[in-house]
């Protein structure tokens, strides 16, 4: 019984607290047999006005802390190619709880050799256009 509760209890601490995740290819579309992302972080950061931000916790979380901070996305990319890859642009799409698309943000990674990997970020600021509607978010990714 004690051990069906601390199970329990595990499960919900880990459906709760967001994103910290290698992934699949599952949630990246584009160019995916060329790039592999190998891990992603997603981090809410907020500020009470003229302090300077911190950290709330991992995934999308909004509340008025948030809405003077950002949310950060931060990974790493490797190349699968065969070849130098000289342009690539990590893409993130939003969407809000049904999935609706709400905005994207960019990165790059510029001259990325054979199966060398570099680190993308991703800021999308509190201010922006439906910063507490993002519930989910998907990859597209684009090389050349």
């Amino acid at each position: 019984m004690i051990l069906l509760m601390i199970a329990m209890m595990v499960i919900s601490v880990a459906f709760l607290s967001g994103c910290d995740e290698t992934t699949t290819n599952d949630d990246i579309t584009g160019d995916s047999d060329e790039v592999e992302i190998v891990n992603y972080k997603i981090e809410t950061f907020g500020a009470d006005m003229g302090s300077k931000p911190e950290k709330i916790g991992d995934g999308f979380i909004y509340n008025e802390k948030a809405k003077n901070g950002y949310y950060k996305i931060t990974g790493t990319i490797k190349n699968n190619a065969g070849r130098m890859l000289n342009n690539i642009t990590v893409k993130v799409d939003f969407y809000d709880i049904n999935h609706n698309y709400l905005t994207s943000e960019y990165d790059y990674v510029l001259n990325l050799t054979n199966t060398d990997t570099d680190d993308f970020k991703i800021i999308y600021l509190g201010y922006s256009s439906y910063f507490e509607d993002v519930d989910q978010m998907e990859f597209d990714i684009s090389a050349s």
